[in-house]
């Protein structure tokens, strides 16, 4: 049976968070990943190059190792592990999934908070803090999403939770009552 991305993302990802976490440099090989992420970003097809058929082993050594070669003997070994078992194409995954265990590790909260009017830096200070507060978190890093149908209010999303305090929510919910009257 074949894993699909997510599962193989995971468990990669969780055994180098763990290996991390244990050698106490979670950290800098955090920061490796996100160095990762850009270059197989800005590279879309390196991860499929790598793994498919395209090119034989002799191929793709050098672009395994020029790839390496820029990272921490312990990132060099996990990219060659991801390389040997042909989940060079699944390395985003990884990387995602490692960076959630390290934002939940550091109690960091990622929030998307839409509103009509961008936020200014105070009231993106004053919303961080109050949903540092709320999240019982250590840090809070806001996206700011402008949407004007939500007609004022603010809507904020979490991974796992929405406040909608939206003034368009809060009509749609006086209709339904009044039309339930």
């Amino acid at each position: 049976m074949a894993l699909d991305k997510y599962t193989v993302g995971r468990r990669y990802a969780k055994a180098l968070f763990e290996l991390s976490d244990e050698h106490s440099n979670l950290e800098a090989t955090y920061q490796e990943l996100l160095a990762i992420r850009q270059i197989f970003t800005e590279n879309d097809d390196l991860g499929q190059i790598l793994t498919d058929t395209r090119l034989n082993l002799l191929e793709k050594k050098p672009i395994l190792d020029a790839l390496k070669q820029q990272f921490s003997p312990q990132m060099q070994t996990f990219l060659q592990m991801v390389f040997d078992y042909k989940r060079m194409d699944d390395i985003l995954f990884m990387v995602d999934y490692f960076e959630k265990m390290y934002d939940e590790k550091n109690k960091t909260v990622l929030a998307t908070v839409t509103t009509t009017v961008p936020l200014t830096d105070d009231q993106q200070q004053r919303l961080s803090d109050r949903l540092k507060t709320r999240f019982d978190a250590n840090s809070v890093e806001i996206t700011n999403v402008v949407d004007t149908s939500i007609m004022g209010g603010v809507i904020v999303r979490t991974e796992d939770k929405v406040i909608d305090g939206s003034i368009k929510t809060r009509l749609q919910k006086m209709r339904a009552l009044l039309l339930n009257n």
